[in-house]
């Protein structure tokens, strides 16, 4: 067994004496027992542990097709977001053995930032908005060229790290927030210098998008991949981008 994920209050119980049991029953066979234990806390709605009375507590099936309102300390919230939200709202909440707090105010901000994403990535690689953009190669990449190229190698790089070590919340953060945050700066800066934006980054930019966040968005990943980019397959099989080492000190200036 590679990994176990549970809950934080079995560490000293079901787990514990998992390991055991694998030691007792292969002494010989290290190779045999459980690789890695993942332990995480529990969820809260809106900083509040999940009450039926309090009718806070959200089935999956409701979050994502549902439609219910409920009152909690005075505050209106609408249930019912898309999966693709849900889960981005979900990798937000927290990690490792803090009680995640699942935010739907998040989650409801996570719909219209999907959709505005959507239609610009749309926009940007029709016909008419290719039209519009430069297509000057590496070589000849701009100041700001190059930082944008190296602001999305470092989001890269961060997020492949925080995969790593199972922290989603920095996975949400690295390779989203942050990621679109650098392509904001960009555009704001290309429209200050009144010059189109780089088709080349543009793509670079959508396509690295669709792949580090095809394991917490995935319809939308799978959307940008096939329909706006043209990607032959699965964006879920597509390999990790290969990115050089960050320059740190260039994208700090």
């Amino acid at each position: 067994m590679n990994l176990r994920v549970s809950g934080r209050d079995l560490i000293q119980n079901h787990l514990t004496m998992s390991l055991y049991n694998h030691a007792a029953i292969w002494p010989d066979r290290p190779d045999l027992w459980p690789k890695g234990f993942f332990a995480n806390g529990f969820v809260e709605v809106e900083g509040k542990k999940m009450s039926k009375s309090e009718g806070n507590f959200i089935m999956m099936n409701e979050a994502v097709s549902g439609h219910r309102v409920f009152n909690l300390d005075g505050k209106e919230i609408v249930v019912g977001w898309s999966s693709d939200s849900t889960r981005l709202a979900l990798a937000s909440a927290g990690d490792l053995l803090d009680d995640a707090n699942f935010s739907c105010e998040i989650a409801d901000k996570a719909i219209l930032r999907l959709t505005t994403e959507l239609e610009w990535a749309e926009q940007m690689t029709s016909e008419a908005g290719k039209a519009e953009l430069r297509h000057d190669e590496a070589g000849a990449f701009n100041f700001w060229d190059r930082a944008f190229d190296a602001q999305m190698d470092l989001a890269v790089f961060k997020t492949e790290q925080s995969y790593d070590k199972m922290r989603f919340r920095d996975v949400a953060k690295f390779g989203f927030y942050e990621f679109l945050g650098f392509r904001d700066t960009y555009r704001d800066a290309c429209v200050k210098e009144n010059i189109p934006l780089n088709y080349n980054l543009v793509r670079k930019f959508l396509r690295n998008l669709a792949i580090i966040m095809s394991p917490v968005i995935s319809h939308f990943a799978e959307h940008i991949w096939t329909e706006v980019l043209g990607e032959e397959g699965f964006v879920c099989h597509a390999a990790w981008p290969e990115v050089t080492q960050p320059d740190f000190g260039f994208v700090r200036s």
